[in-house]
């Protein structure tokens, strides 16, 4: 019995065996298979790990190294990869994927909150983002697996899909998942065409008063869309993705404004209803259909010109999905609340000029998703009919049957909407969430089944490989954390789906449907125009409370929808095209030209064999950066406003995000150039600046970076030591000045403080990122518990030039790791994978740091005056876990920080780089200047906003530019005057750096207009906050030093005992029961 046949009755069996859980037969079969598995287990892991040295063998039995070619027209074989000559980018496919997937989000997420509750929804927003990511890079790992078992898949396939479930499950996969992709691709088309029909309905009478019913609009698309639907596949449109992307991009950013428009009006009696448990699941399935193109990522993958980098095509379209859903979702939810139901934030936009512009680029934006969501269905059926893939009369003929089957379901169900939760519930479900795991299991297991039969000769390379693993084949031959990561998965899809699924069909079960269009022509005579004019969901408990003026009798309140109907949705999306595409290394073309203690060259990349895998760096940039951004940007939002503070926080974390890529090419382009940088080096940056600038810049940039570190050590020594004092007071009435604890802190920490470099403490970055998501996930749930009484008296206050400028210093520091960077790059085992720790660090930042200042800005307004959201959260238990949390980030992070200083005065000082005497006395000599700083200045906190304008500033937006600008040049002129692409080891003299005039004429325009633009945003930006942190540090008021109060007799215990910054204008609301109010709240005001 096969997988197929096996998965069939499987439920079945697992029923049946829960209903008699105690009978002999279930304990029979549980005794064997206990027994089985545990006699199996270190023989299958064996086995495993053989099979991976044998598949990681190329495909053909050509050289290493050589380009291996089947003399195919699609293509040839390089380096053990396929790679289709006529393909696209991977850059390209992530257009697609966010221009066809994105748009369901962007304006129904907001709505679906109204049915799941604000963290519940994000949560699971956040949640179905990345099992769904995930899932999307498994579709590609199974793709590339065909592409290597079988020769066919090199070649042209119009049902990647469908032929993905036929080798998976068999014969009846291949049929079933057809019929699957069939129907959810048709119902999705006549989604869009109403959509888009009913959009330009809307305008047509919004803008000129043409009355026009949508049915006959819908015939006027079909018409317009027809010869771009002749197309081939996704090469051959990819542009109308880029359109789509485009002209969502731009709709994101004025729902934005009109959002903040509405904020203040809207947020005065906002309405947030109850969670219903029918309701729930079925923005289940809103959400499913928000990240649901799964269906078309396999054609998609098909049509790359490297299929292999489809993982990275995946991973770059969902963060842009997920950053744009995120904060739109939860600002929309929380300005409108309850006024979001007509399934779509527009109609809630009440400033008409933005909603008719929104109106109109999420309409040019379904126009052309419906070209793309199309395009599997009309495959699928000209595979089915053996029509040539080539343009000719027989498409024409079938994909204008498909189109005018698509019109006249339109026509016929007017009111589709109802279906999309039922789609996203079903069939999405199924394709994003359920099968794409199933299928890699199973390939998985089949692909080491067939090399454990070629490896003990039981068939030969030549003999078809068509035979199926059984159901104990997939459980034993996949990896045990492969099984339960796919089984979380799969659970997820099933269970949400199936109660979506049901919740759908409920309300299916009571929708009222429309008459068709041409019943409609023949009881009436004719279609009556339907649009509502433009009548706006106005927000507040009763829909009636409008935030611009509106004349006396004027038609504005309670419409239907003016752009959708109920429950249907539009695809949109935003993208962002990385600058920084990774240099050429051009060292030799062999494997490996060179060999030492420390790495190789491998494939014209250095690899340093004693490194650290890219996904721990992230771990590190995500432990090293983040936490400070965590308690601190709530509180900046008072000093810039909502919006404006969002605005501030995502481009710096774009700006941020690339520089840090750029250091990672510029180092890249060192250990191209010299060799030297291929071994150990303690001083990356300042050698960085070196080679870009000249000797002066490497003593510059030591220094730069030495006070810094020192800085920010004392900074989070004092956090660390503060934590501690207010908690041992909080739980255990343990009166302890703050100074004793931080002397204990130093002698706790001296010993970690010995540890080489970041490959050898990365699980610091582990502890602290683990410490900091626990803390989140405690911050939204403390922040909910207070929403509905701090609402009611939030106070926002005007903003200040002076302070906006303080905020650009703390969302800085927040952002501002980056001195540690190329320390955590020099200790990777593939430098050149730096850019993937840095997009996916910074990604799991900006989810980290935007929804939780938006959201506490929000709740708590004004009343965010200490600095740090945690005084804020007035549900005791919360505030102290999140004080632990924080406490344990801080301390951990401490020697994360500290390191680059270590390693930079022990290069000064000839210590050796390994354990000894010499480290020991360096590395204690600085944390005990640490300590006595932080003893001599126990209010560094102002220090903080003077460091972020400053020195974060310069090390973070400005220099990795003005390096990677200069190294360029540099690179592309030694090359010129050598006329060779080898180890170039050129003079060290200045007169070998580009001139300026060189640096303009050897690097791309586009690179210099990107670098300008981001040094001028951090040199303005720099420059004021510094400006207004110096103005601050000359108005605070120092506190005597610890050792000065020992002498005087007055270093007393001076904790809060964990008084609360309680909420409202005058810091005087409660959200639990107290007796005394003056005592529970740190400054009321009565």
């Amino acid at each position: 019995m096969n997988l197929a046949e096996q998965l069939v009755i499987l439920p079945s069996l697992i029923l049946d065996a829960s209903k008699h859980i105690s009978s002999p037969i279930f304990n029979t079969i549980s005794s064997f298979v206990d027994s089985y598995y545990t006699e199996r287990q270190e023989a299958s892991e064996q086995l495993c790990q053989a099979f991976d040295e044998i598949v990681s063998q190329p495909w053909s039995t050509a050289k290493e190294g050589e380009e291996k070619s089947e003399g195919s027209e699609e293509g040839t074989i390089v380096d053990g990869h396929f790679e289709n000559k006529h393909g696209i980018h991977w850059i390209i496919v992530a257009i697609l994927i966010v221009g066809e997937m994105a748009g369901g989000g962007l304006v129904a997420l907001p709505s679906s909150m109204v049915d799941a509750g604000i963290y519940a929804g994000a949560a699971l927003t956040i949640i179905s983002a990345i099992f769904s990511g995930y899932t999307g890079v498994q579709l590609g790992e199974n793709w590339l697996m065909m592409q290597e078992r079988w020769s066919d898949y090199r070649h042209a396939c119009r049902k990647p899909y469908p032929e993905m479930a036929y080798r998976a499950l068999g014969g009846w996969g291949r049929v079933a998942m057809s019929i699957l992709i069939s129907v959810q691709q048709f119902c999705l088309s006549v989604i869009f065409l109403l959509l888009a029909s009913n959009n330009i309905t809307s305008l047509l009478f919004d803008l000129f008063s043409w009355k026009l019913n949508f049915c006959y609009i819908a015939l006027i698309v079909t018409v317009v869309l027809l010869p771009l639907l002749m197309l081939g596949s996704p090469k051959d449109f990819w542009q109308a993705a880029l359109i789509a992307v485009v002209s969502t991009s731009t709709a994101i950013v004025l729902i934005f404004i009109g959002a903040a428009h509405d904020q203040e009006e809207c947020m005065k009696e906002p309405d947030y209803p109850a969670v219903v448990f029918e309701k729930f699941f079925l923005a289940y399935g809103t959400i499913m259909f928000a990240y649901g193109g799964h269906a078309c990522f396999p054609t998609f993958q098909h049509d790359m010109k490297k299929p292999q980098d489809f993982s990275k095509a995946v991973i770059l379209g969902y963060v842009v999905i997920i950053i744009m859903y995120l904060p739109i979702s939860i600002y929309g939810y929380l300005v409108y609340g309850g006024s979001l139901s007509s399934g779509s934030i527009i109609p809630s936009l009440q400033l008409n000029w933005v909603q008719t512009a929104v109106n109109i680029l999420i309409t040019l934006h379904v126009v052309f998703t419906e070209i793309i969501v199309i395009s599997p269905l009309a495959l699928n059926l000209e595979e089915l009919f053996r029509i040539p893939n080539k343009f000719g009369i027989r498409r024409v003929i079938l994909r204008t049957i498909i189109m005018f089957c698509v019109l006249f379901m339109a026509l016929s169900i007017p009111k589709f909407g109802p279906i999309v939760d039922l789609v996203g519930g079903s069939s999405v479900t199924l394709m994003t969430m359920v099968l794409p795991g199933i299928f890699s299991l199973s390939l998985v297991a089949g692909k080491r089944k067939r090399d454990l039969k070629l490896l003990n000769g039981e068939v030969t390379r030549s003999e078809e490989d068509n035979e199926l693993p059984s159901f104990f084949e997939v459980l034993k031959l996949n990896k045990p954390w492969m099984l339960l990561l796919n089984l979380v998965i799969i659970a997820f899809g099933v269970f949400g789906g199936v109660a979506s699924t049901v919740s759908a069909v409920n309300e299916l079960i009571t929708t009222s449907w429309d008459v068709p269009c041409y019943v409609q022509i023949f009881m009436t005579g004719g279609l009556s125009f339907s649009g509502d004019g433009g009548l706006v969901n106005c927000c507040g408990l009763y829909k009636n409370v409008t935030t611009v003026d509106v004349p006396v009798g004027e038609a504005f309140f309670a419409r239907r929808s003016v752009v959708i109907n109920e429950r249907a949705m539009g695809r949109s999306g935003n993208y962002k095209i990385s600058p920084t595409q990774p240099i050429a290394q051009e060292w030799n073309t062999t494997e490996k030209v060179e060999k030492n203690d420390y790495g190789s060259v491998v494939n014209d990349h250095f690899q340093n064999k004693h490194g650290i895998n890219w996904f721990i760096v992230a771990i590190l940039i995500v432990g090293e950066t983040a936490g400070g951004g965590l308690v601190a940007l709530p509180s900046s939002m008072v000093k810039t406003g909502a919006w404006a503070g969002a605005a501030l926080i995502i481009i710096s974390a774009i700006a941020s995000c690339y520089t840090a890529v750029q250091l990672g090419q510029n180092w890249i382009m060192m250990q191209d150039r010299w060799s030297e940088y291929r071994h150990s080096c303690r001083e990356p940056y300042p050698e960085m600046a070196y080679r870009a600038l000249g000797l002066w810049a490497r003593v510059a940039m030591s220094i730069l970076l030495g006070v810094q570190q020192f800085c920010l050590s004392v900074v989070f020594l004092l956090l660390a030591s503060n934590n501690i004092a207010t908690l041992l007071f909080t739980l255990f009435w343990i009166k302890l000045n703050f100074c004793f604890v931080a002397l204990i802190v130093t002698a706790i920490l001296l010993p970690l403080l010995m540890l080489g470099t970041p490959k050898d403490f990365w699980q610091m970055g582990l502890v602290a990122l683990i410490s900091t998501s626990t803390a989140i996930v405690l911050i939204f749930i403390g922040t909910a518990h207070d929403q509905d009484e701090c609402m009611k008296e939030a106070y926002y206050p005007p903003v200040v030039f002076e302070k906006f400028s303080l905020t650009y210093g703390t969302i800085m520091f927040a952002y501002g790791g980056h001195a540690c960077f190329p320390t955590f790059q020099h200790d990777m085992k593939k430098p050149q994978d730096f850019y993937k720790s840095a997009i996916v660090g910074f990604v799991v930042m900006l989810i980290m740091y935007l929804p939780i200042s938006i959201y506490g800005y929000l709740v708590y307004g004004g009343s965010l005056s200490g600095g740090s959201i945690i005084p804020s959260i007035q549900l005791n238990w919360v505030q102290i876990a999140v004080n632990i949390l924080v406490t344990v980030h801080v301390i951990v992070t401490l020697i994360i920080l500290i390191s680059p200083l270590n390693l930079s005065l022990e290069e000064l000082f000839k210590v050796p780089n390994k354990f000894g005497i010499g480290r020991i006395i360096i590395r204690t000599l600085i944390i005990i200047c640490v300590l006595f700083t932080a003893l001599s200045i126990p209010k560094f906190g102002p220090i903080v906003d003077l460091v972020g304008g400053s020195t974060v500033s310069l090390i973070s937006m400005i220099l990795p530019g003005v390096f990677f600008m200069s190294l360029v040049a540099g690179k592309r002129k030694s090359d010129l005057k050598s006329g060779t692409k080898g180890d170039i080891s050129t003079s060290d003299d200045q007169n070998d750096r580009p001139t300026l005039s060189e640096i303009f004429s050897l690097n791309n325009p586009w690179v210099l207009l990107i670098n300008f633009l981001v040094i001028a945003f951090g040199v303005c930006g720099g420059i004021a906050s510094t400006i207004s942190a110096v103005n601050e540090l000359i108005s605070t008021s120092w506190e005597v030093p610890c050792y000065v109060q020992i002498i005087m007799g007055t270093l007393n215990f001076n904790a809060d005992g964990g008084l609360v910054n309680c909420c409202g204008r005058f810091k005087n609301v409660t959200t639990v029961d107290v007796s005394n109010p003056v005592s529970f709240c740190a400054a009321p005001g009565f």
